[in-house]
């Protein structure tokens, strides 16, 4: 069992507080997820540990927060939830690494054609961000590999942007600039909480 470093949260939490845009950064965010336990790896593929099972608890219940968006916006798509769901049968060993990056692989595709449509635009990034919480059960957070220890979130590739930083984008999404960033110290603040249950 691992037991979160108090002094890490504080970190995490002064950060916030003193962001001028409220983000919560990606190293920041790199910390916490180690928090949550260790990564192991084997040819490649995350082993299941409780860390990995908490940092993809974490990521779905980003997805979760914002899922009603997609549910309004597309009510007979049932791609996000069939995805999450692959990947409660995958960390419960109920299907293989093959089928659920597979399945993962399809949903990809089509949250990717989805984005090239304008009125879908925004919902898509909800898609996307639900890739990466299988990719984070099946390979664990892949920005430990993919970024630099100082890198922040607008140093990368879109494409490489994890679950919490997309949501983020989701939820605060307003064209008041101050009620836009009040909605991302909120979505951090929550999401800072979620770590500590």
């Amino acid at each position: 069992m691992y037991l979160m470093d108090e002094k890490i949260i504080k970190s995490a939490f002064t950060q916030l507080e003193n962001n001028a845009n409220s983000d919560l950064i990606l190293p920041i965010r790199k910390k916490l997820w180690l928090e949550l336990g260790e990564i192991r790896k084997h040819n490649g593929k995350a082993s299941i540990t409780e860390g990995l099972c908490k940092r993809v608890k974490l990521a779905g219940l980003c997805v979760e927060k914002v899922l009603y968006l997609w549910e309004n916006t597309l009510p007979n798509n049932n791609s996000i939830q069939n995805l999450l769901d692959y990947v409660d049968k995958y960390l419960d060993g109920r299907i293989s690494f093959a089928e659920l990056e597979k399945y993962k692989n399809m949903c990809s595709s089509e949250f990717e054609e989805i984005a090239y449509i304008a009125e879908f635009e925004k919902i898509s990034l909800i898609g996307l961000a639900t890739v990466y919480v299988a990719d984070i059960a099946l390979y664990d957070e892949l920005l430990f590999e993919n970024s630099d220890d100082d890198d922040n979130d607008d140093d990368l590739d879109s494409f490489t942007w994890d679950t919490s930083y997309l949501i983020s984008l989701v939820y605060s999404d307003n064209e008041n600039e101050d009620e836009s960033i009040k909605k991302k110290y909120d979505f951090w603040s929550w999401y800072l909480k979620c770590i500590l249950i």
